[in-house]
Order: structure tokens, then sequence, then C-alpha cells
């Protein structure tokens, strides 16, 4: 994972062990002979002892895997050889694992991963970082959290933030607050990828109501039952030895994807969303550790593991044309049975996913569109705060809106975000549209 801190790391173990850290500059362009040139020169030309090589950017030389895209440009008996003869110490930096040959694999003495930073790191970084430039205390640590949370970026981008930018106590506040949110947006708008994790939007949760969603099961029920779950996590009782797994269906808008937000706000738990493009990739095999990676980084920070459009991930096998259609699902359900943890997925076509998938959801609740009290309990809460004082619904009105059929909270949010002269067409007319 690009920018997570495995330079840094190497620099750190070089300086502490008193090492000459001798970086392997790549040349310019695209002739991998001279990639490799440079690799054996260093190799050769350093003085063992007294020295560390880091290889960073290894990718070119030590995937030597062929994929259905793409094939390898090393000789896997050449970087092998190479790995048996030298007697340096290297460090070898690399993004990508998967297309590294495991006969090469196990010629390393010592391999490590570096993940993406969850909010909790990004405190830490960031906080530890404001320290470094005299800060301490110029930021509350609500002011530091909201930036964690708003912003998926890695240790790079978070460390590029406070160096470029020339913030002091002087400086004022608010405007130390908007450059960093600036440099953090470009900085995660070029580097997030479908490996990492998708930034979060900040929620604001004091007008929601669980008393406008329609579903086959109670809310508060919902909401209980994770409570109590999660008492018995953390109160270590040997018998939880399952997962809190739910599946939230019904139609596009009907509330689904924020409830899954206001569970993680209300059980004052993380939500790790994931999407299908953030997991299935071209490699062979990637996809499948991609899966399995998410369920680990959930259950090992105790965050609920959110799989939005779940008919994306858990294909019907008995209707699949391609083999990673089926391993895609077996993947899940494999993971499935060793997780412990909250996981919930959400999907609009029911009738899309694999049948056998099925019974592994606890709960199943379906969210339907509006009731004609829900109607008016969603206006109240996401357009009245819009209606100008003393003009509120007229009877006549009320019954007009609640007449409106299936009408989902998602309509309320498109009509909260239309220009005002469209909203002042009346909000049965602006609903009746959509």
């Amino acid at each position: 994972m690009q920018g997570t801190g495995k330079t840094t790391l190497a620099k750190c173990l070089a300086k502490n062990y008193e090492k000459n850290l001798v970086i392997v500059r790549m040349p310019e362009g695209d002739e991998h002979k001279d990639r490799l040139s440079a690799i054996y020169a260093t190799i050769h030309s350093v003085e063992r002892g007294t020295s560390v090589i880091l290889i960073d950017e290894g990718d070119e030389v030590l995937n030597t895997d062929d994929s259905f895209f793409f094939q390898s440009r090393t000789s896997k008996s050449w970087i092998n050889t190479l790995m048996e003869q030298h007697q340096q110490k290297i460090i070898w930096i690399t993004n990508r694992v998967e297309a590294i040959h495991p006969s090469t694999m196990r010629r390393f003495s010592f391999l490590m991963e570096f993940k993406s930073f969850d909010e909790e790191k990004r405190f830490k970084i960031l906080k530890h970082e404001l320290n470094k430039e005299g800060l301490q205390g110029f930021f509350t640590e609500d002011e530091i959290r909201e930036l964690c949370n708003a912003y998926a970026v890695n240790a790079a981008g978070i460390i590029n933030a406070i160096t470029i930018l020339n913030i002091g106590k002087n400086t004022d506040k608010e405007t130390a607050i908007k450059e960093i949110r600036i440099v953090l947006k470009n900085h995660e708008k070029v580097t997030v990828g479908k490996h990492q994790e998708v930034r979060k939007t900040t929620r604001d949760f004091s007008g929601y109501s669980l008393k406008s969603l329609n579903c086959s099961e109670n809310p508060e029920k919902i909401i209980g039952i994770l409570r109590q779950y999660i008492e018995l996590q953390e109160g270590g009782n040997i018998k939880l030895s399952i997962p809190m797994s739910m599946l939230f269906h019904g139609i596009s808008g009907s509330g689904k994807s924020e409830f899954v937000y206001y569970l993680g706000h209300t059980l004052n738990r993380e939500v790790l969303l994931r999407r299908c493009s953030e997991i299935q990739t071209m490699w062979v095999g990637e996809t499948e550790q991609n899966i399995a990676s998410a369920f680990q980084d959930a259950q090992e920070n105790n965050k609920i593991l959110f799989f939005d459009e779940a008919d994306s991930f858990l294909y019907p096998r008995r209707d699949a044309f391609h083999s990673w259609e089926k391993s895609f699902t077996n993947e899940i359900l494999t993971q499935l049975e060793s997780y412990r943890g909250i996981v919930i997925f959400a999907t609009n076509d029911i009738n899309g996913l694999d049948n056998a998938s099925m019974r592994r959801f606890k709960f199943k609740v379906e969210f339907k569109p509006l009731t004609p009290q829900g109607v008016i309990e969603i206006y109240r809460t996401v357009l009245s705060p819009l209606v100008p004082v003393g003009k509120n619904l007229s009877a006549i009105e009320q019954l007009q809106l609640q007449g409106i059929k299936n009408l989902t909270i998602g309509d309320f949010a498109v009509v909260r975000v239309l220009p005002a002269n469209l909203r002042n067409l009346g909000t049965d007319k602006a609903l009746s549209g959509w």
C-alpha cells in the first residue's frame, strides 16, 4: 500500500542500527534492463557490514508471475539466483505481492505488510506531526478527529499537509483548518484507489429520525440487538463465536445505507465500507485477498463491515459464467464462517443474490417506501427547516403529499438539494416529478 510509511521505516531502521542507507535509484524511462543493472551494480559496489540497501518500487523486478493481462519482464531464475547469492542486507519495497512467485517469497528472511490507515491511526499520525511542529493544543482533539474522519489519506498525505503549510501558533485557526483540508482533499483525490478506504462523508445525525423508516423489523430492536452483541463481545463472552450478519434489502433510496451509518454513530463503531469496485481486480487471487483483508481489518479494529451493492458480491453460483464469479462468492461465505463481528450487506436486488448465501444472514430486513405517517415525519426532519417561518403545510397539502405513491427518503433528499426556485414550486409538485 502506497504512502503507509514503508520507506520511512527503512530509514529509521538504518539510523537505529547505525548503518548507511543506500537507495537504489531506478533509471528514468521504461528500460527494464537498466533497472536490473542498477540493482546489480549497487549490490556489488556497496561495502558489506556497514550499509543497508533499499530497493524502492521493486514491483517491476519482483513480479515474475504472468497474469491474464500482463507478462512478466523479469526472469524468475534471475531474481531467485540474485537473492541466494548476494551477501548484503537488502530491504525491498513493493506495493503489490500478488505477482511475486512463491519460490521468490520464500527467499525473504522477513516479510511485513503495511495496511491502509484507519481513522484512529490517522489521528495519531496527525497529532504527532502537529506536536513536532510545536502546535500542541493548537487544534482541539475533536477538530483533529473530524479531519481524520473526512479524508482517507495515509501517513504520506498527512505529513505532506503539515510540511508544506507554514502554520504557526499565530496563524488563524480557521485559515489553518481550511488549508489543511485543501491539501488533504487534493492528496486523497489522486492517491485513493480501489485498494484504499473510500473517504467518509461527515454525517450529521442531529435530525435523523427512526420513525420515518418503514422496515420489516423495528429499527430500535435492531439497535438493541447489536448493542447487546457488542456488550457480550467486550465482556469476553467465550460463547460468542458467531458473526452478527445482516442483510438490508429494498428499493433504492429507502434508507438502507444511511441506517448503517446511523448504527455506527449510535454504537460508536466506525463503518468500513467496501464496494465491488474497491474489491475486484484483474489480478488472479487478489480479489480474494482484498475480501479477506476487509474482514480482518474490521475484526481487528472492531468496525462495522459494510458491503454495499451486495448483489455484486454474492453472485448466484449456479448462473456464473466465469470461475472468478464463483470464487468471489465462495470467499465471502468462507470469511463469514470465521468472522466474529458485525457485517451488513445492502442490496436493491435481493433476487440477484446467491441462494445459499441467504441462510448465512441472522437478520434479513426489508426497507420499504415511506408510509403516509413516515412521509410527514421525513418532511418535518428534512424539508421543514428550509421552509420560511409561518409557512407550514396546510391540511390539504399534507394530504396531497401523503397521496404520492412509493415515496422514499431518497426522494426527499433530492428535493432538499434542488435550487430554491424549484423547491418553491411546492413540495408535492417537486416530489411528484421524481
